[in-house]
């Protein structure tokens, strides 16, 4: 007999790039908070993550773009992506 009130727990999908037009990601984002808490994250290549805050998988902090609630504002969430589009941009000249 199949269990009620059960889902299928969400993997972990790619949203977009960093490189990406981030008024789209942020809309994505936003979308996806419509479900619960989520948390984004960013690869070493750029790709963007999302997740459901209790599937999320373990990732490093300086990965992390943010944790993200229904009520967050796309203004909000297009800063930070970009905050963090040029803190990585500023560390690739440096290095």
């Amino acid at each position: 007999m199949p269990r009620l009130g059960r889902r299928k727990p969400r993997l972990p999908e790619s949203i977009g790039s960093l490189m990406d037009d981030v008024r789209r990601i942020a809309r994505n984002i936003i979308a996806a908070t419509a479900e619960g808490d989520v948390m984004i994250w960013v690869s070493a290549g750029a790709e963007v993550f999302c997740a459901p805050i209790d599937t999320a998988p373990d990732v490093l902090a300086e990965y992390v773009l943010g944790v993200y609630a229904m009520g967050a504002k796309t203004i909000d969430v297009e800063e930070d992506l970009q905050a963090l589009r040029n803190a990585r941009v500023s560390r690739s000249i440096l290095f």
